[in-house]
């Protein structure tokens, strides 16, 4: 099968009056070469020029049948070639949304996994991201005019969208381009804005609730680093995006706002994490799996080598803290700086058998701190998670996090750090996150701040019966400590 659509100017540019075959042209097109934009597997993005007017071609080489099976297995139309972007830039038009110019489109094939495909579009230029444009206001902030119009201005675009079949799937703030003059056409002249990257998007004759709030909550997600957004702003988008009054939607849609919030919450926690993943490297040395921190990587290996000195007798390293059944804890000092090893001992068989296949708790200890640190609570940083492994099989891990000078909770009793060792485990509860060992001594008490220690059993809760029966547990935990604090919960 054999498609090519060509605007006048165009075909003549790549026939150079020559008599060429669709196919002929079909393939000159797709050997253009250009300023590469994006390239990933099997599809690529590139401008070019000509006669000094700027284009972009978006060329698609054949998905190939392990994405086509990965889209089926997760119920999903697999996108097999640029015309879902075209159909979906050409619904945009008939709505009256500003959407990049198509000049070109070819299609080869008849096997969905080796179609090949371009779309050729008129270079948008003298614009910016909305993504730049935010990013700048944490320097010099908008006028509260601009803000309102660009509030107003993306919630129509999106009603719609949605109200006409269609949903993006990339809905971010990078994906929409807003005049460069933006900040000096209000209110004479309104801006431009143009919706990109389409290749994914989606039409059918009603848009189904889970992909409203995909879309909707990939927005929330790319706003939040701009810090501006105020309650009040996405209560107008909220507004103009229904058409009704506030009071109506907070009466008849709670649950779906905040299913939009959730998943735009996990998509950011997600984003961040990733962000966090840069920073750390992996390693491997003999039967040790290690996970560290790049900034503190020498001290790292200066801590590994006298770690591997001592580890059949751990027990025995100098500066001992703790020496238990569960764990034993012992304190480093590399140059200026200290640091707290925490191993995670194996009991016996059973218990050996049974820890051998789950989540180590060196490696949940890792994850909960990172989880405390996002939310903004305060934990020893976390510098490296080391697993010891034989194959598949996992025993003895550790945990290296800073060491933190100060005084658990249960030696210093005083009401204000009562106070704000109350409000530390009342804002975990309400993220739906319990500690599982609230016992005293896991605060420490440094330069009047509270730091959270030992988390391993940390957990957050999407069932609220498990989170009732969880918060009752760290209630209760903490009042048995022996310690009777001058404050209840």
């Amino acid at each position: 099968m054999m498609i090519l659509k060509l605007v006048n100017d165009i075909r003549k540019y790549f026939t150079k009056n020559q008599s060429l075959t669709d196919i002929e042209l079909f393939y000159r097109i797709m050997s253009i070469q250009g300023e590469i934009y994006r390239k990933v597997e099997r599809r690529e993005t590139l401008k070019f020029f000509i006669q000094k007017k700027a284009y972009f071609i978006k060329k698609h080489f054949g998905t190939g049948w392990k994405a086509i099976f990965e889209s089926l297995i997760r119920l999903r139309l697999p996108v097999i070639s640029a015309e879902n972007e075209y159909r979906a830039i050409h619904h945009l038009q008939s709505l009256h949304i500003n959407a990049p110019e198509i000049v070109g489109f070819g299609k080869k094939g008849w096997n969905p996994a080796s179609i090949q495909s371009f779309i050729m579009t008129i270079g948008i230029e003298h614009t910016q991201t909305l993504h730049d444009l935010v990013q700048k206001w944490q320097k010099k902030p908008p006028e509260f005019r601009l803000k309102l119009w660009l509030i107003q201005k993306i919630a129509t675009i999106m009603k719609l969208m949605h109200e006409s079949g269609m949903n993006h799937r990339d809905c971010y703030l990078v994906h929409f381009r807003v005049d460069e003059s933006v900040h000096t056409n209000l209110p004479d002249k309104k801006p431009n804005i143009y919706v990109l990257d389409l290749h994914r998007a989606q039409i059918r004759k009603k848009t189904p609730s889970r992909w409203k709030i995909k879309d909707l909550a990939g927005l929330y997600f790319s706003s939040k680093d701009g810090g501006l957004l105020t309650q009040k702003d996405l209560f107008r988008f909220m507004k103009t995006y229904r058409g009704k009054t506030l009071r109506d939607i907070l009466n008849q849609e709670t649950k779906f706002w905040k299913n939009v919030q959730k998943k735009g919450e996990k998509l950011y926690q997600k984003e961040k994490s990733k962000e966090k993943q840069e920073q750390y490297l992996k390693k491997k040395n003999g039967h040790y799996f290690m996970f560290y921190n790049k900034a503190f990587e020498s001290s790292f290996n200066e801590i590994f080598k006298l770690f591997t000195a001592r580890h059949n007798h751990f027990s025995n390293q100098p500066n001992l803290l703790k020496d238990g059944d569960t764990s034993t804890v012992t304190k480093y000092h590399i140059g200026d700086q200290y640091f707290v090893m925490k191993r995670y001992n194996i009991k016996g068989f059973w218990h050996g058998l049974k820890r051998a296949f789950q989540k180590s708790r060196a490696q949940k200890s890792w994850e909960n701190a990172h989880r405390l640190l996002f939310h903004g609570f305060l934990t020893p940083k976390p510098i490296a998670m080391i697993e010891k492994r034989f194959w598949i099989f996992k025993r003895e891990s550790y945990f290296l996090m800073e060491y933190i000078e100060g005084t658990n909770f249960s030696e210093l009793l005083l009401t204000k750090q009562a106070e704000k060792v109350k409000q530390c485990i009342t804002d975990l509860h309400k993220l739906r996150i319990t500690h599982g060992d609230t016992k005293a001594t896991n605060f420490i008490i440094s330069n009047d701040n509270v730091y959270i220690i030992d988390l391993d059993a940390m957990k957050k809760h999407n069932a609220k019966k498990r989170l009732a029966r969880a918060i009752k547990k760290d209630l209760t935990r903490f009042a048995r400590n022996g310690v009777k604090p001058r404050f209840t919960f």
